[in-house]
């Protein structure tokens, strides 16, 4: 399968509809166990998802590809970014007990931009001789900022939105692009943080008296289908995706998302009418 797990609940307090906090020790024990059983290998986690990284470097992940994330690089740093940047990767692999990381991306490509980013580059590259790190790559939110960054530098992984209501990066085949570019491609976002899936769950907030949610109901119920099914059914048809990244707060919600996946049901997706502001969680209003 494609599916790769989200670490930030490991770590942290995530997501607007995670009303359980961090997700407890023996659950991911539970999770990582089931992980490797069912053979998914990839994890996503990050520098700045708490102490994701310390509660995954108790767990034998050599059978797992990790992605990581770097920060934005401070300003004390920025005139010369090697040695920062090298802290920071050394200190992931001993929090994560593994000897080379599979990728690490920017949460902040912007700093790409000017000289810091050949700098980056530079940077990176040479971790990449060192034997630290696999691959590089960007974690974006629009196909704007990523064709900034394509446009300069030659990555090998995209971190990006894609979901049944947030399309952008579907359009004039731009992900065969990507492909052509040989970019390897994990989708996040699938269901905007479990809103897809929870948001009636969610007391007194302005999201859910966005009209989208009227349109989602109708359309599951005339499908008869479940909005879990309708989330994941609609990424596992995209081939070009190599990593569909979820995150689960339990072993059953993991094993629920697996059966799903696995599904041969066939669904019709229609365009919804989408206020912009619904698919980009920094734009919320909660």
């Amino acid at each position: 399968m494609k599916i790769s797990i989200g670490t930030a609940q490991f770590g942290f307090n995530y997501g607007i509809t995670n009303f359980n906090g961090k997700v407890k020790f023996n659950e991911i024990q539970k999770i990582i166990r089931f992980c490797n059983i069912n053979k998914i290998k990839n994890l996503d986690t990050a520098i700045g998802y708490g102490k994701s990284e310390q509660v995954l470097g108790k767990f034998s992940l050599s059978k797992f590809s990790i992605v990581t994330k770097l920060p934005k690089i401070p300003n004390y740093a920025i005139k010369s970014p090697e040695n920062w940047i090298k802290n920071q990767v050394k200190k992931s692999c001993q929090k994560l007990k593994v000897q080379k990381i599979f990728c690490l991306l920017l949460h902040d490509p912007n700093q790409l931009r000017g000289k810091l980013g050949n700098k980056i580059i530079h940077s990176i590259q040479k971790l990449k001789k060192e034997g630290y790190l696999i691959n590089f790559g960007v974690s974006v939110y629009t196909v704007k900022e990523l064709n900034k960054i394509i446009s300069k530098f030659k990555i090998d992984l995209v971190n990006l939105p894609l979901s049944i209501i947030n399309r952008d990066f579907m359009k004039e085949d731009y992900l065969k692009l990507l492909k052509k570019k040989k970019i390897k491609i994990h989708v996040r976002s699938i269901f905007l943080q479990g809103l897809l899936l929870n948001y009636k769950h969610i007391k007194n907030s302005p999201i859910k008296k966005n009209n989208f949610f009227d349109q989602w109901d109708r359309w599951l119920n005339n499908q008869n289908i479940t909005a879990l099914e309708a989330c994941l059914l609609f990424v596992k048809r995209i081939k070009e995706i190599d990593k569909v990244i979820v995150g689960v707060d339990t072993v059953q919600h993991l094993k629920e998302i697996c059966k799903v996946y696995k599904s041969s049901k066939k669904i019709y997706f229609p365009k919804f009418t989408v206020n912009e502001k619904l698919k980009n969680p920094i734009k919320w209003k909660v």
